[in-house]
């Protein structure tokens, strides 16, 4: 769908930003199903906290249970290019390089399937950015 989308609007993914969300979810009940989705890669529903902060002093603190939503989107257009759904512990910093490198491989826009971390990740950067252009 990107490659389609590209092909009409040239300059789509020339400027793109990355974030991450709190996604509401339940456990799953069923501990067999449990198994079935961590056997196949899929994130299960946990606790999850992001604090904001200003000059050192946390101001905010946001708390759910369920997933993270991993976006890279094209900030001129307002498109979503690739996404990703990993378990709450994982930081948006930690899925730009998988986020990008997924977009150039696949003709595919999303998966939903979680990606081991990529190595050499950058820890402590909020609203990391990448830019394709």
């Amino acid at each position: 769908m990107v490659q389609r989308l590209g092909s009409a609007v040239p300059d789509l993914g020339r400027h793109t930003a990355g974030d991450s969300t709190g996604l509401r979810g339940r456990p799953e009940p069923d501990a067999g199903r449990r198994e079935t989705e961590t056997t196949d890669g899929l994130p299960q529903a946990s606790g999850g906290r992001k604090e904001y902060k200003d000059d050192g002093k946390v101001t905010k603190v946001v708390e759910w249970f369920g997933y993270t939503v991993h976006l890279l989107v094209d900030v001129t257009h307002e498109v979503v290019l690739s996404y990703r759904i990993t378990g709450t512990k994982t930081g948006a910093n930690e899925c730009i390089e998988t986020l990008v490198e997924g977009l150039k491989r696949s003709t595919c826009v999303g998966s939903r399937r979680s990606h081991a971390r990529p190595r050499n990740s950058r820890n402590g950067t909020r609203g990391a950015r990448a830019s394709s252009g």
